[in-house]
C-alpha cells in the first residue's frame, strides 16, 4: 500500500504567557487585628487605631466611632443583643451596641480605674447565656448579668489571661493563678483541676495559661514559656502535651481543625488530629505568627504578623478562608476572595451576587459596590434590562442597577431563576410542591404555568437558571438534572441522565454540559449526552467549571493540578489547552463571563478574577513552535499498525480517542518513530493528541477503514 503522509498541523493553542487571571480588586494589609466578633451579616475586628466593622465580608473596613478614649481593643463578645467591646489604654474601658456598631454607651459601673501605678487591661470574654465575663490582667475575672450596666468581681482575683465558657461551665487560667480552674455556677466558686498542666514542666518561673478552648471532649490549654499545647480528656485528671508546636499564643477551634499560633517562632499551625500532632501552616506563602485567629461558622479568620530584624515587626493585613481550604486569601477591600454564586454581564457592568447580596462594578472589576439592598438568588440580563430573583419576587432594572422596580405578578412567591428575551418571559418558581416553570409573551404583564412531566422526587428540586439551546430548545437547570422544552415552552420534561445539575453552554448545534468533575455535549438538543474532555490528560479528569462562550470558541477552566483555560473551536472536536492562568484558587468555578472582550471567572470562595488581556480563540492562536508529525497509512487497514513520526526531539506521550471521547490508547516513548496497533478496532475516524517535552499540545485524525 502506498504511504500517504500527512503533516498535521491542526494543534492546541497556547494563551499569550502575559495573560493571567489576576483578582478584580487586589488586597490591602497593614493592619494587625487582635480580636474578631461576627453577629449576623457584621464581622467585628479591633486592631489598636479603633475598632472596624465589614458588612460584606472583608470587602470594605468602616473605622467605627466609639469614645475619644477608646483605643487598642483587645476583646470583642456578643450578649443578649449587644455587641461589647473591651478597650485597652492603661484603664479598662467597656462599651456595648445594639445598632450594628452604628452608636455605643459606655458600661464602665463596676469596672476598675487607673490609680498610682496601677494599670488595668482586659484579656479576653466569655458568655453563659446572658452573663458576660470579662478577663483582667490585674483585677481577676469580674462579671455583668445586666449588660453591663453593673460589673461585679468573681472569687478570681489576679492576672486571668484565659477565659472560657462550655455550656454552663466557666474555665479561667492565667498567670500567677496556679492551676487553671472551673465553675458551674457563674464563677461564684472555684475548683482547681485535678492535675497541674505545668507539672511536667517544672522549671517554670511562674504559671501563665494564656487560652483555653475545646474540641470533642478535649480540653485544651495554651501556656507560655517554650511550653506545647496541653490538653485533658477527663476534666484535668490527666493532662497530655501535644507534638509540633512550642509556645503557642492563641487557639481557636473550627470544625474539624485546630488552629495555633506561635508569634515567638512567628509561625502558625493546625492539628486534624484534635489537637494530638499540629504541623505548620502558611498564610499567603509566608511563615507568620498571629495573636487571633477567629472561626465564625464557616471561615477562620485571621491576622498575621511577619518580623523583620531591620523594622521591628511588621503587620500584614486581616485574612480568612474556610477551614477545608489550605490558601488563605486577603480581606481588606474590593470584592476579594468571597464566594460569588453568579456573575452576569450587562453593557459595561459586572453584577455579582455572593452571600445573597448584588453587587455591581462599572469599571471592570477595579472597584465594587452595593447595587441593591435586597437579597438575591439570582441574576439575568436581557441586554437591555437586569433582572434579579429573590425570594418574593423579582426585581427588573432599566438603568444599570441604578434604580429597581417590583415585576408585581410574583410578590410574595420564590422565584430562582429567570429568562428574558424582548418580551418573552421564562420564571423559575419554588414551593412547597416543587419547583414550577411560567411564562410570559408580553414582558411580564400576563404569566401561564407550564406543564412539566416525567419528575421525581420533586419536592426537592431547585430551578437555578434557564438556558436557550436554539429556537425551541430551551433548558432550566437544576440541583439535580434539568428540565427541557422542544416545543419553545409549551411543555417541559424532566431528564436526569447525569445525577447532578451543571451549567449549559451552546455552541452552534452543541450543547455543553459541565457538572461536578466532567464535561458532556449533546448533538440532539438534550435528549442524550455523552462525556466530552477529548484532547485532555487521561487522569485526572477535569475538575471543570465556569462553562461558557465567546464568539465562536467554548472555554472552560480545568482545576486538577490548576492546569488552567481550556479553549474548543466551534469547527473542532479537541479541548486545547490555552494556558495555565497562574494566581487562579484551584476549586471548581462557580462562573465565568466575557464582558468587552475580558474573561470574569468565580473561583468557589475565591472572589472575582479577570483575564488581563482579551481571550484569543482558538481558530486564530496557533502556536509558532508546530511539532511536525506523520501519520501513515492514512486511512490504515483494521488490524495493521499506524506510524507516527514525530519530526522533533524529545520524549513524548501519545493518546488515542475514540470520536466520542473515550480514551482507548496511551503510550510514551522516546524515539522519533512510535509504531502503535490496536486492538479489534472498530471502523471509524479515531483522534489523537501528542504532548512534547515543551508541553505545548497537539492534535490530529486518522482513518481506520
Amino acid at each position: 500500500m502506498k504511504k500517504s503522509i500527512l503533516i498535521i498541523t491542526i494543534l492546541l493553542s497556547q494563551l499569550n504567557l502575559t495573560a493571567q487571571f489576576k483578582p478584580t480588586a487586589g488586597p490591602s494589609g497593614g493592619a494587625q487585628a487582635t480580636c474578631f466578633l461576627k453577629d449576623g451579616s457584621i464581622m467585628y475586628a479591633g486592631i489598636q487605631s479603633g475598632l472596624y466593622k465589614t458588612t460584606d465580608n472583608g470587602t470594605t473596613w468602616t473605622k467605627l466611632t466609639v469614645a475619644a478614649d477608646a483605643s487598642d481593643f483587645k476583646a470583642l463578645a456578643k450578649a443578649g443583643s449587644f455587641v461589647f467591646a473591651a478597650s485597652n489604654n492603661g484603664k479598662i474601658r467597656m462599651y456595648k451596641s445594639n445598632d450594628g456598631g452604628n452608636t455605643w454607651i459606655g458600661v464602665q459601673n463596676g469596672l476598675p480605674q487607673a490609680g498610682g501605678n496601677a494599670v488595668f487591661s482586659p484579656t479576653q470574654m466569655a458568655v453563659i447565656k446572658d452573663t458576660l465575663f470579662l478577663g483582667t490582667t490585674t483585677a481577676g475575672v469580674l462579671k455583668t448579668a445586666d449588660f453591663g450596666a453593673n460589673w461585679v468581681p468573681t472569687v478570681q482575683g489576679g492576672c486571668t489571661n484565659a477565659v472560657f465558657a462550655k455550656g454552663d461551665t466557666l474555665v479561667i487560667g492565667g498567670a500567677g493563678i496556679g492551676r487553671p480552674k472551673w465553675s458551674t455556677n457563674k464563677g461564684a466558686t472555684l475548683t482547681d483541676f485535678a492535675s497541674d498542666i505545668y507539672k511536667p514542666l517544672p522549671t517554670l518561673p511562674f504559671n501563665n495559661c494564656m487560652a483555653i478552648d475545646y474540641r470533642n471532649g478535649r480540653l485544651f490549654f495554651i501556656t507560655s514559656y517554650a511550653a506545647p499545647v496541653f490538653y485533658t480528656d477527663d476534666w484535668g485528671a490527666t493532662i497530655v502535651s501535644s507534638t509540633g508546636v512550642s509556645s503557642p499564643n492563641t487557639i481557636e477551634v473550627a470544625d474539624s481543625k485546630i488552629y495555633v499560633s506561635a508569634t515567638d517562632y512567628n509561625k502558625c499551625y493546625v492539628s486534624s488530629d484534635n489537637g494530638t500532632t499540629f504541623t505548620e501552616e502558611k498564610i499567603d506563602g509566608n511563615s507568620a505568627g498571629a495573636t487571633v485567629f477567629y472561626y465564625d461558622g464557616s471561615q477562620i479568620w485571621v491576622s498575621p504578623l511577619t518580623w523583620s530584624a531591620a523594622v521591628g515587626t511588621t503587620y500584614f493585613g486581616i485574612y480568612s478562608k474556610p477551614v477545608a481550604n489550605t490558601n488563605w486569601q486577603g480581606k481588606n477591600n474590593g470584592l476579594n476572595y468571597m464566594n460569588i454564586t453568579q456573575l452576569i454581564g450587562s453593557g459595561n457592568n459586572v453584577f455579582a451576587i455572593t452571600g445573597a447580596k448584588l453587587y455591581k462594578s462599572t469599571d471592570m472589576g477595579a472597584s465594587w459596590n452595593l447595587a441593591d439592598t435586597n437579597l438575591y438568588t439570582n441574576i439575568a440580563s436581557d441586554g437591555n434590562s437586569v433582572y434579579a430573583c429573590k425570594d418574593i419576587g423579582v426585581n427588573k432594572s432599566t438603568d444599570n442597577g441604578a434604580t429597581w422596580s417590583a415585576i408585581n405578578y410574583f410578590n410574595g412567591k420564590a422565584v430562582t431563576a429567570f429568562f428574558a428575551e424582548g418580551q418573552l418571559m421564562i420564571a423559575g418558581v419554588s414551593n412547597s410542591s416543587g419547583p414550577e416553570v411560567w411564562m410570559s409573551s408580553d414582558g411580564g404583564s400576563n404569566w401561564s404555568q407550564k406543564t412539566v412531566t416525567g419528575q421525581s422526587g420533586w419536592t426537592s428540586k431547585v430551578i437555578k437558571d434557564f438556558h436557550k439551546h436554539s429556537t425551541n430548545a430551551w433548558l432550566a437547570e437544576m440541583n439535580a438534572g434539568f428540565i427541557l422544552t422542544t416545543d419553545a415552552g409549551a411543555s417541559w420534561a424532566w431528564k436526569n441522565p447525569l445525577s447532578f445539575g451543571g451549567y449549559f453552554a451552546t455552541q452552534g448545534n452543541r450543547l455543553l454540559y459541565q457538572r461536578d468533575y466532567e464535561l458532556y455535549v449533546s448533538d440532539n438538543n438534550g435528549s442524550t449526552f455523552r462525556t466530552f474532555h477529548t484532547g485532555m490528560p487521561a487522569a485526572p479528569w477535569p475538575i471543570c467549571g465556569g462553562l461558557f462562550v465567546q464568539g465562536s470558541t467554548a472555554y472552560v477552566y480545568n482545576t486538577s493540578g490548576n492546569m488552567g483555560l481550556w479553549g474548543l473551536a466551534s469547527v473542532d472536536t479537541i479541548w486545547k489547552y490555552m494556558g495555565n492562568t497562574n494566581g487562579m484558587a484551584t476549586y471548581p468555578k462557580i462562573a465565568m463571563i466575557s464582558v468587552n472582550g475580558k474573561i470574569f471567572a468565580a473561583p468557589q470562595n475565591a472572589s472575582i478574577w479577570k483575564l488581563d488581556s482579551a481571550a484569543v480563540g482558538v481558530e486564530n492562536n496557533i502556536s509558532k513552535n508546530n511539532i511536525l508529525v506523520n501519520v501513515y497509512p492514512n486511512p490504515v487497514m483494521a488490524g495493521n499498525e499506524i506510524i507516527f513520526d514525530i519530526q522533533n526531539e524529545g520524549s513524548h506521550t501519545i493518546n488515542i480517542y475514540a470520536i466520542d471521547g473515550r480514551e482507548i490508547h496511551s503510550v510514551n516513548s522516546n524515539t522519533n518513530q512510535t509504531k502503535i496497533k490496536l486492538s479489534n478496532p472498530a471502523t471509524g475516524i479515531y483522534i489523537y493528541t501528542l504532548k512534547g517535552i515543551d508541553g505545548l499540545w497537539k492534535s490530529g485524525k486518522f482513518i481506520i477503514e
